[in-house]
């Protein structure tokens, strides 16, 4: 089931942990299982948040309770959890800036392309690990003259 509220979407940080895990472990080893880089681009003040993030787009699913998810569920999930560990709470302004900034019904729309090749973005991303440290690696080496 897809949380719809605020306060739905917070039990799951909040509640304790099932079967022994807490929810915020369960998205560090989902993060590491994925290769998520966490907050691309932008601070990791709310790495717990962007992994869960990262794994919501790579399957489209819901990694709590493994509901299908919509792009606009999964960035509405990023802003809920900013805003729940944000000093600032409900009125985070990062919280906000980051969801208008992905959202494609209530805002820019930027993680779009993100959301539509995220399952095949992982694919390649778990059969080639090193691939990306890789070609920058080499980049770098050719810009440099080696």
């Amino acid at each position: 089931m897809v949380a719809r509220k605020y306060k739905d979407y917070i039990e799951r940080w909040e509640n304790p942990p099932a079967y022994g895990v807490d929810y915020a472990n369960q998205v560090r080893s989902a993060a590491k299982d994925i290769l998520s880089d966490g907050c691309s681009g932008v601070f990791d003040w709310f790495l717990l948040v962007c992994q869960e993030h990262d794994w919501h787009y790579s399957y489209h699913k819901c990694l709590y309770t493994n509901a299908p998810l919509t792009q606009e569920d999964a960035d509405r999930y990023l802003m809920w959890g900013i805003q729940y560990f944000s000093s600032f709470g409900r009125c985070s302004p990062m919280a906000w800036w980051r969801y208008t900034a992905l959202s494609k019904k209530k805002g820019l729309g930027l993680g779009r392309e993100s959301w539509e090749t995220g399952p095949e973005r992982l694919k390649r991303r778990l059969a080639d690990p090193h691939r990306a440290w890789e070609a920058e690696h080499i980049e770098a080496r050719k810009m440099m003259g080696a």
